[in-house]
């Protein structure tokens, strides 16, 4: 008997979906439980989508296997010939992203028809040639509690090395988790957000991330799996610029040993 697969993750809205994307790949019926993390808001995470597979319980169900891996989920075969491919973006081989462009494509046809009309106004509203960015600063005190201030001075001018690239008159698209990037980066910048953002509202991140892979390039943070999941929602193409801050990381964390630390080597583009 073929074995069921549920998809559990406590994280945030990249990880819960690459982890489901993973779940679909061993079982196109998996279900989904994802349970409350944050605050009650969490409770509305299952229905921004029509998937009647979610379950609000999970008590050890029998018969099922759980995938509660936030990593990208790959078989045998191909973890000896390529190895984890988590947060290499244009440096995933096509043979894996022709396996997982059309399971993320399928969860975006999975959202609700009201949400994908708000991401068409807001598309509508931005126009062409918008660069998106979803910026990390990993900030220490808020993610872990800690008694000092990472580097973000360092994250932004990585990323002000990026949009340097681009003409002055670009529009950017920004994303971010700090209040002090934004500041910084609309003194020399064209920057733009999306209305209405709200704290732990998963709906407004689904929605932001629909819109920024809508965008033709994008600026990406490593070690983040909503900047991933951006990336395979918008097709897993090359316009993608990563950047992989290692002094940051390395003050809020640890690089994991599976990550291949030569992609850490743009610190400075």
């Amino acid at each position: 008997m073929k074995k069921k697969w549920i998809s559990i993750s406590t994280a945030g809205m990249g990880d819960r979906l690459v982890c489901f994307a993973s779940a679909l790949r061993r079982d196109e019926d998996a279900l989904i439980y994802w349970p409350i993390q944050k605050s009650d808001l969490e409770r509305l995470f299952d229905h921004l989508f029509n998937y009647e597979g979610h379950i609000t319980e999970y008590n050890e169900i029998p018969g099922v296997a759980t995938n509660g891996n936030w990593r990208l989920w790959l078989n045998n075969e191909e973890m000896k010939k390529y190895g984890y491919q988590d947060y290499k973006y244009n440096l995933v081989p096509q043979e894996i992203r022709d396996v997982y462009v059309p399971i993320f494509q399928r969860i975006k046809n999975m959202i609700r028809d009201d949400i994908k009309e708000e991401v068409k106004n807001h598309i509508k509203k931005l126009g062409n040639d918008v660069v998106g960015i979803h910026l990390r600063t990993f900030e220490g005190k808020y993610y872990f509690n800690g008694s000092f201030d990472n580097d973000y001075e360092g994250v932004i001018n990585l990323f002000k090395s990026a949009m340097d690239k681009f003409p002055k008159s670009t529009k950017f698209l920004l994303a971010t988790d700090d209040e002090r990037a934004k500041s910084e980066l609309e003194k020399d910048y064209n920057i733009v957000e999306l209305e209405n953002r709200g704290l732990w509202d998963q709906k407004f991140d689904l929605v932001e991330a629909l819109v920024l892979s809508n965008c033709k390039n994008l600026m990406l943070t490593a070690m983040s799996h909503y900047s991933e999941l951006i990336w395979w929602f918008a097709g897993a193409h090359n316009n993608v610029i990563p950047l992989y801050p290692k002094a940051q990381i390395q003050k809020t964390g640890t690089i994991p040993d599976w990550i291949d630390n030569s992609l850490f080597t743009n610190e400075y583009i």
